[in-house]
């Protein structure tokens, strides 16, 4: 089906309803093929995996709508300052998904996606338009954060309990989010001992990006 598709946008989050690794696993190899060609098939129109489960316009994602999730300024840094002239003209894959991030491990589904996307970074971008981190981030939460085009966030959710340094050390991802709209951070508790200046130290790092 990834091989075959006629469309700009393969809208898979949304024929899944539900995540399903194996259904996953062979629709990435079934890009591998594709990816691995030197020179893009003209019948090759597909641009986009849509991993969201969005059923509302799952039609408008069929006729490409989703395309440009990812920013043009991410898709001409990108072009420009890693991959020459040569990728320049070749425009990178785009996975679209969802995030929701917790304490625990990634599951089988984000295990698997991830560890594709890390392998082919050169030929594609990660891109999320909506980011949730449930509980205190862990070094799956920063290296998802390091693997994302963070140029697509636009709305981050942040509830849990942090600390002054967790908020600190997350910043300057937020930072480099230049298309974000939304930032919702509650249920912040700071722990007892936490001085007026820190405090304010805190709020400092956080509004500076």
């Amino acid at each position: 089906m990834a091989q075959a598709c006629p469309f700009t946008c393969l809208p898979l989050g949304t024929l899944m309803r539900q995540p399903q690794p194996e259904m996953l696993r062979v629709a990435l190899d079934g890009l591998d093929m594709l990816l691995a060609q030197q020179d893009r098939p003209r019948r090759w129109k597909l641009q986009v995996l849509d991993l969201q489960n969005v059923h509302h316009n799952f039609w408008r994602m069929w006729s490409g709508a989703v395309v440009n999730a990812c920013s043009p300024e991410a898709m001409k840094k990108n072009q420009t300052s890693k991959h020459g002239a040569a990728m320049a003209a070749k425009p990178p894959f785009k996975i679209v998904i969802e995030l929701c991030l917790t304490e625990g491990s990634l599951d089988e589904f984000l295990t698997l996606l991830f560890l594709w996307v890390t392998q082919r970074r050169d030929r594609l971008h990660l891109c999320c338009s909506r980011l949730k981190i449930l509980g205190k981030p862990t070094r799956h939460t920063r290296k998802v954060l390091r693997l994302l085009q963070l140029d697509s966030v636009q709305k981050v959710e942040v509830h849990c309990t942090w600390a002054p340094s967790t908020l600190g050390d997350c910043a300057p991802f937020l930072g480099q989010m230049r298309n974000l709209r939304m930032l919702q951070v509650s249920q912040v508790r700071l722990p007892a001992h936490t001085s007026p200046e820190e405090q304010e130290q805190l709020l400092s790092q956080l509004t500076s990006q």
